[in-house]
């Protein structure tokens, strides 16, 4: 009988330890390799060719830049990201149709990228932009 009020009352302090444990495990390693982030972005025309965005901070790990285009735009655009040994795009657009170009990389801690228009002429007249990884 002693021994069962002895488990009773361990118990829930055994299991308040294990679950400090797992939360203090966790904390430590912070966010995990599997952590993905998604950053979404819009194709201008108006004022010329840009982004929504000229420069977006970021934690490192798995990151997908989604742009969007409406169906207003005149031209095809996409998105793609470059710098530290990645170069990779979306695919393009249709123009006069909405859709959206995507593209998924594995960003450094403390690094800088670029990411841009991959349609030929586009970054040159504006669309590109910085992109900051937190260190």
């Amino acid at each position: 009988m002693a021994s069962h009020l002895i488990t009773r009352r361990l118990l829930p302090l055994v299991s308040l330890a294990a679950a400090l444990a797992l939360f203090a495990a966790l904390l430590a390693g912070g966010p995990s390799a599997d952590a993905k982030t998604t950053i979404r972005l819009r194709a201008k025309e108006s004022g010329g060719l840009s982004f929504s965005k000229k420069t977006i901070r970021t934690r490192g790990g798995k990151v997908t830049l989604v742009m969007k285009a409406s169906k207003s735009l005149n031209l095809p655009h996409a998105i793609a990201v470059e710098g530290n040994g990645i170069d990779k795009s979306g695919k393009r657009t249709t123009q006069g149709k909405a859709g959206r170009s995507k593209v998924t990389v594995t960003l450094k801690k403390g690094k800088t990228y670029t990411f841009y228009c991959p349609v030929p002429g586009h970054r040159g007249a504006g669309m590109v932009g910085t992109i900051r990884v937190r260190g």
